[in-house]
């Protein structure tokens, strides 16, 4: 049921490969820009467990500027740094969703 189309494979691709452009776009200007619908970007998001834009976009700027923050640590802290800003992340998104229920 969460296996993405092509379309949103391609919609998943373009935000990750465009995301400093993304962030600081609407939901219709990436529709235009990456020729799909508003809808397909929405439903690509649910898909990839986003409660929508909203959500995608903010995570987006955390890892972002954590990054930016991680750029000087070694490989090793690196890895630790970023594996846990996942498993957060995850752990927020699962309570925003018991919260909804």
């Amino acid at each position: 049921m969460n296996h993405l189309t092509s379309v949103e494979i391609y919609i998943w691709n373009y935000l990750e490969e465009n995301k400093t452009k993304v962030i600081q776009m609407t939901v219709a200007q990436i529709a235009e820009s990456a020729h799909v619908s508003p809808s397909s970007i929405i439903r690509t998001l649910k898909k990839k467990k986003f409660s929508g834009f909203s959500e995608y976009k903010n995570t987006a700027k955390i890892k972002m500027n954590t990054n930016k923050w991680i750029h000087g640590l070694s490989e090793s802290a690196n890895q630790v740094v970023s594996e846990t800003i996942e498993e957060l992340l995850r752990t927020v998104r699962l309570l925003e969703s018991e919260n909804l229920s």
